[in-house]
């Protein structure tokens, strides 16, 4: 996890730069670096996990500057360090071997005139723009563009189950980086997205059994990955975290204990438990909006905080994709009888829109942005690469019959002897019961859970900033 930061502007005094700079020391306090040149400043917070901290001097201080948060998990080894290979790649436009390596990502790179930035296509690191006549402004939260600038709020709506950031933000002028595009100054020269690569995966042929050997396999390599010497699994007991938690049980578990939501005896074997009660989630929800500048768009971050504010390694694991990539969710059942989809033909709404929507847009979003609170770094093994695109591969039936998540039930009974019979658990907390407590001023009116909780945080943030 690191801070990144780029400004070209018309004045802008370098004291100014360094103090927005300052804005994203919680995602790096390893190590501040940054140059300033043509009225182009360039910087970088450092969370130093494998590197050498003389690397991130000396690419950012280099002719053409270079700036990186990411691992690349498959680099060449005859660089020092992965980011050395992504700015020699920069530096050649070689974007196609970029964009292939395996690992979350996002960069920034100028030669004091252009400026050439992207992040990964599976939405893992993130990037804000923000630009009007005399100012263009990339970083890696928004607090930092907020420090330079004051673009005021605008109107948001979607028909997600949670807020869903695919571009747009509630800040005018302040968007997102569009995830696999490699943009220079406001201009695409690549792109290959999840939509593209979706349009390339072939059809799985195999049997079931063939798929179920397949996804151990790949689980396993990505587990594999992402795992440094100590790390921490955020596990509920449920189908996702125990079948990460089956590939790297080394790794310390730790569990939310939320009376009467996600049940205690789901997460038993966890060995760390935190208490989490109505005033402690109203806590968190306050911490998120006020660090990051935005509100949580999910309930789920509120879960994330409370964890990582009581997690020791700087290094966490999800089961973040599980559920969009293998249809986890109970709406998934009701497209059965009705799926225009044969059972040779893969279903693209739930491996590309659903994974889209709420991992790119929300999930994954959010496991960027709040571990960037705490000075930490998660990292989500189903949101690999190759698990993403075998996922895109799979015919409907492989995912949903009677249950949701059939293949990955069958990955845990595979893997554990049994089948998995718990019911699902996540990071429900106390969203809908808080919103008294965060706002007392807001009047509850009677929807569906999810739009009660979207309608309130839209109109907390108004509130906030209005």
């Amino acid at each position: 996890m690191c801070g990144l930061l780029l400004v070209k502007h018309k004045g802008i005094e370098e004291s100014k730069l360094v103090e927005a700079l300052d804005c994203q020391n919680s995602r790096g306090r390893d190590l501040q670096v940054y140059k300033h040149k043509n009225n182009i400043f360039i910087g970088q917070t450092v969370l130093n996990l494998t590197g050498n901290p003389q690397t991130y001097i000396d690419t950012c201080n280099n002719v053409n500057a270079f700036v990186f948060n990411g691992e690349l998990y498959d680099y060449d080894r005859s660089y020092p360090n992965d980011t050395a290979q992504a700015r020699q790649l920069v530096l050649q436009h070689a974007w196609d071997t970029l964009h292939n390596l395996v690992g979350p990502k996002s960069w920034i790179y100028t030669d004091w005139y252009s400026v050439y930035y992207s992040t990964d296509w599976q939405y893992e690191k993130t990037l804000w723009c923000y630009q009007d006549a005399d100012l263009f402004i990339l970083a890696s939260n928004i607090t930092s563009i907020l420090c330079l600038t004051s673009p005021g709020v605008c109107t948001f709506n979607d028909n997600t189950k949670h807020i869903n950031w695919q571009d747009k933000t509630f800040y005018k002028n302040v968007f997102r980086v569009s995830p696999g595009t490699v943009f220079c100054d406001d201009q695409v020269v690549y792109s290959n997205t999840i939509v593209d690569i979706r349009s390339t995966i072939d059809p799985f042929t195999g049997s079931i059994n063939d798929a179920v050997d397949e996804l151990d396999y790949l689980l396993s390599k990505s587990c594999k990955r992402v795992l440094p010497e100590s790390a921490t699994l955020f596990y509920s007991g449920g189908i996702d975290s125990s079948l990460i938690g089956s590939y790297i049980p080394e790794a310390h578990f730790i569990g939310l204990d939320i009376p009467e939501r996600d049940s205690i005896s789901h997460n038993s074997s966890a060995d760390q438990k935190v208490a989490c009660n109505q005033t402690l989630w109203v806590e968190h929800y306050k911490k998120i909006q006020s660090h990051l500048a935005i509100p949580p768009l999910s309930w789920s971050w509120v879960g994330y905080s409370v964890l990582l504010d009581n997690t020791v390694d700087t290094v966490v694991i999800t089961g973040t994709g599980a559920d969009e990539l293998f249809a986890g969710y109970s709406y998934h059942l009701s497209e059965l009888k009705h799926s225009p989809y044969s059972n040779t033909n893969a279903n693209p709404w739930l491996c590309e829109q659903d994974y889209v929507a709420q991992c790119g847009g929300t999930d994954l979003l959010g496991g960027d942005q709040v571990a960037g609170m705490y000075n930490k770094e998660i990292r989500n093994p189903f949101a690999d690469g190759d698990v993403i695109k075998f996922a895109m591969s799979l015919p409907y039936n492989y995912l949903v019959t009677k249950n949701t998540k059939h293949i990955l039930r069958l990955l845990y009974a595979k893997r554990f002897g049994q089948p998995y019979s718990l019911p699902k658990v996540g990071f429900t907390g106390y969203c809908n019961e808080a919103i008294s407590c965060v706002n007392p001023d807001y009047k509850k009116h009677i929807v569906d859970r999810n739009q009660e909780w979207k309608d309130f945080v839209i109109w907390n943030f108004d509130a906030q900033h209005g």
